[in-house]
């Protein structure tokens, strides 16, 4: 059977394997958040550096996905992109892993930021691909179930590492790069399906669709699903960046290893949403996540102010649901309303949208916020800030009129 039309079960292995393509990516995002603090007090940072170490993988994300936003869908062959991506997030876990400086953090995170950038767009363009019936819906199931998989284990991981004292800022970190090794070898060995390469000869002489002709066809549709990312993700990464320092110093957790399981909490609960909200409309997932993950925050908040760690603990489970319908009819959506022929290039800017601002400007906000007035004032503000622009989503979203009822 020639590789260009695989079969049904050798699609399938080579889902998997770009599925744990993605979960690396994920691996290398969330297992520094239980070794912030630790990195804190051995280098003694300020919030604001370490809230910055967490953003400049969201800078790599952008850098990457603007570089290759305006290619990727004329590579005939996405294995050259994904497997570039999981060798740059080697890299990136390799430096981080031997860091000596506080400057080499910043450089790892990078890394591993831009090695994400590179790959998650093609990487969840393909799933759509290599599914036999080209089922959008069921891609992005897959494609957020590996996000969340990958950002569940990470904290696990370097939580245990910490709590143990088994060489904590070494070894999650091989762990990342063996994850990698592994989709690389298995992607690089897995039949694949190539899109059909039309020649410029053989093109329309219509120019390129430039990139504001292309979002103004997907509309107001887009920035709803932009939006309810960005909600979800600020609470997510606010989380990922804080969750160890705040349960620690306003809630009163100060086991590591319970740190790193409110992650593992939060990207658990996650996957259960993912999959109860798998089969629903888009307009419901989003309206439901985001009004969950807004009122979770809230109770963050509350909790924090009450020093209670069951009231933290009910807060992170209830973020993690909302967190995970909100992210599944987002990406459900935007693959929905994704041209082919520009999957990647949408899929791209969508997590552009997630990566700058549901991701880098939330943590750094909150960072500074607690450098400045507190640790306790930064998530007061951060709180109101949430639930402004739950209301604001949720108000936009009830005029979506979009996507179908996914069969069960």
């Amino acid at each position: 059977m020639p590789t260009d039309c695989p079969t049904l079960p050798s699609t399938v292995r080579t889902r998997v394997f770009v599925a744990l393509a993605i979960a690396s990516a994920l691996l290398g995002s969330s297992v520094p958040s239980p070794l912030y603090p630790h990195y804190q007090e051995i280098w003694h940072l300020s919030s604001s550096f370490v809230s910055a170490v967490f953003a400049t993988y969201a800078i790599g994300v952008l850098m990457s996905l603007t570089l290759l936003g305006r290619i990727a869908d004329r590579i005939r062959d996405r294995r050259v992109i994904v497997l570039s991506g999981l060798g740059v997030i080697g890299l990136g876990s390799v430096i981080f892993a031997f860091a000596s400086t506080p400057a080499w953090l910043l450089v790892g995170r990078l890394f591993a930021g831009a090695g994400t950038g590179a790959m998650v767009g093609a990487a969840n363009a393909a799933l759509v691909e290599l599914d036999p019936r080209g089922d959008q819906q069921r891609a992005a199931v897959i494609g957020t179930l590996a996000f969340t998989a990958g950002g569940a284990l990470g904290p696990v991981l370097s939580g245990l590492a910490l709590q143990w004292d088994l060489w904590p800022t070494v070894l999650p970190f091989l762990a990342i790069l063996a994850t990698a090794l592994c989709a690389f070898v298995g992607i690089l060995a897995s039949p694949w399906v190539h899109r059909p390469f039309v020649p410029p000869s053989q093109r329309t002489g219509a120019p390129p669709v430039s990139a504001r002709t292309l979002f103004t066809s997907l509309g107001f549709p887009f920035l709803i699903a932009m939006a309810a990312l960005m909600m979800s993700w600020s609470v997510g990464s606010v989380f990922m960046a804080a969750s160890s320092t705040i349960a620690t110093h306003l809630v009163g957790i100060v086991n590591p290893a319970l740190t790193g399981l409110l992650v593992f909490l939060f990207q658990a609960m996650g996957s259960v949403s993912q999959l109860a909200f798998r089969t629903v409309r888009f307009q419901t997932s989003i309206t439901w996540g985001v009004l969950v993950v807004a009122l979770a925050q809230v109770g963050f908040f509350v909790s924090a102010w009450m020093h209670s760690p069951v009231g933290f603990l009910v807060a992170t489970a209830f973020a993690g649901l909302g967190y995970g319908a909100a992210f599944v009819g987002a990406a459900g959506l935007t693959n929905y309303i994704a041209p082919s022929t520009s999957r990647v290039t949408v899929v791209s800017w969508f997590y552009v949208a997630g990566y700058v601002g549901g991701n880098a400007l939330p943590a750094l906000a909150v960072g500074v916020l607690a450098d400045a007035f507190g640790l306790f004032a930064a998530v007061g503000i951060f709180s109101a800030v949430v639930m402004a622009g739950g209301i604001y989503t949720l108000m936009r979203n009830r005029q979506l009129q979009v996507g179908p009822t996914p069969a069960r």
